[in-house]
């Protein structure tokens, strides 16, 4: 969905900041954003190429699972050194695809670990916590944030 930043703003006060990406071609060809970035993306159920060919730029091609796991890994980072200050963070995920038990597609399955300098294993987990509620993306992941569809007839993303 293309957005006028300005006009929505100004509808909804609340906007600080809109991203928006675009992509015309699915999994296998390119994604891109109105930030100029653009992205090569492919099936992660597709066949991953050689490791000759991984070594040229044609070759990287990246999928929506780790595009999710990019996301969540500096979101939750970001929210953890906030809950944190002064410590060394570190933060994995991993987003497990897997098949829909519903039989309509696909689901994912993330988990993200969070690693805090200096801290006991209770206080890492009370840590972790704290920035999981305040994260963004943690937000959207766990359904307290809002994801919305719309159809557009004649138009292209």
């Amino acid at each position: 969905m293309t957005r006028d930043t300005t006009t929505r703003a100004t509808a909804d006060d609340r906007v600080l900041y809109t991203a928006t990406a675009h992509n015309r071609t699915g999994p296998d060809g390119e994604s891109r954003t109105d930030g100029g970035l653009r992205v090569a993306v492919r099936s992660p159920l597709a066949p991953r190429p050689t490791a000759e060919a991984a070594e040229t730029d044609a070759a990287v091609a990246t999928d929506p699972e780790e595009l999710l796991a990019l996301a969540w890994a500096t979101c939750l980072s970001g929210s953890a050194r906030i809950v944190a200050p002064g410590r060394d963070v570190s933060v994995r995920v991993e987003v497990d695809l897997v098949e829909d038990p519903t039989g309509t597609g696909f689901a994912f399955e993330p988990t993200a670990y969070v690693s805090f300098s200096g801290t006991t294993q209770e206080q890492a987990e009370r840590l972790a916590q704290q920035a999981h509620e305040r994260c963004p993306v943690s937000k959207l992941l766990t359904g307290r944030g809002t994801a919305t569809v719309v159809g557009e007839a004649g138009t292209s993303a």
